[in-house]
């Protein structure tokens, strides 16, 4: 089973893997009801968890947290996409990629990408222009001494394994 994390409220990633038949989870944190309703009507297993007040708390997020870790031990793989709502940390992937043993992909980009990256996952899914961002603590990003060629089609999405220890 893959588990997909969205916690922007977005099932695209979720949707995709599901329509190449692939067993996937769906988790998140949601305040939208019909997001529950959408992820039933793809075809998706889901674990969202509702947020009723307009700020998430402290008491909150540690649920999700050991929700998450809870679900990630029953996943062969993680996948971490989309953007953070404004109420999380930029370093909120970074937890959850700490969180869990299971090997994660990490789909994200600006300071949630850097935060996340930093926290060792499996495999990173970014544009390079996403990926030279994360890395602005490098004087030359090893990536831009190589350009993308004219054979790159548009919008192509660059996989990078995580540095192991």
């Amino acid at each position: 089973m893959i588990l997909v994390v969205t916690l922007d409220e977005d099932l695209a990633v979720a949707r995709t893997l599901r329509g190449r038949g692939l067993d996937v989870m769906v988790t998140g944190l949601v305040r939208d009801p019909v997001l529950r309703r959408e992820a039933l009507a793809a075809g998706l297993r889901e674990s969202l968890f509702d947020l009723a007040a307009p700020e998430l708390s402290i008491s909150d997020w540690a649920d999700f947290v050991g929700g998450f870790h809870a679900l990630a031990a029953r996943a062969s793989v993680v996948v971490l996409a989309g953007g953070l709502p404004a109420r999380l940390p930029d370093d909120a992937f970074a937890q959850l990629v700490r969180a869990t043993g299971t090997p994660v992909v990490l789909s994200t980009s600006g300071p949630p990408l850097a935060a996340g990256v930093a926290a060792r996952p499996a495999a990173v899914a970014a544009s390079v222009a996403e990926l030279i961002d994360a890395v602005t603590d490098l004087e030359e990003p090893p990536c831009s001494r190589r350009p993308l060629t004219s054979s790159t089609p548009p919008g192509a999405r660059a996989m990078a394994p995580a540095r192991s220890t």
